[in-house]
């Protein structure tokens, strides 16, 4: 197989997984992130296989809203060069790996998604735009994790079971 077929296998692996429940898509993750990994020679999705092998699958707050949106990114897969794809797998990956919601926003109007600063324990929100609330969790130094279900204090009808 060339380049172009294991990309567009890739793309369909991810597709086929974001239409299973939760305990499936994220067992499927784990292979098509090391498989892209492998394909595109990064270390960007690194991340995010360590969030979904390091937490339980009932703690990784994936909403509705969130997959609702990575499924209408799987749209631009298709059409994605080699550098742009591995962008939008990582904005699936925030997208369904992270907890946010439709009507939580920047005033620069980016979703916020939500993580935990390690070191301090401190709870922060980041938008897509770059905007951190509160300013002091500063995620900058990399030391930073997903925030977990039991952390948020939401609404249990936005996760995605």
């Amino acid at each position: 197989m060339n380049f172009s077929s294991h990309q567009k296998k890739l793309v369909e692996l991810i597709e086929i997984a974001l239409k299973k429940g939760k305990i499936e898509l994220i067992s499927d993750f784990k292979p098509i992130l090391n498989d892209a990994s492998k394909l595109f020679k990064t270390d960007k999705f690194q991340f995010w296989l360590q969030q979904i092998r390091q937490h339980q699958v009932e703690e990784i707050p994936m909403t509705n809203y969130g997959l609702d949106l990575a499924k209408q990114q799987v749209r631009n897969l298709v059409l994605a060069d080699r550098n742009s794809i591995q962008t939008d797998i990582t904005y699936i990956c925030e997208c369904v790996f992270t907890y946010f919601n439709d009507n939580d926003m920047c005033f620069m109007q980016g979703d916020f998604h939500y993580y935990v600063n390690i070191e301090s324990g401190v709870l922060f929100k980041e938008s897509n735009m770059g905007v951190v609330e509160p300013s002091e969790a500063n995620p900058e130094n990399g030391n930073y994790r997903i925030a977990l279900k039991s952390e948020l204090k939401v609404n249990e009808n936005e996760f995605y079971v």
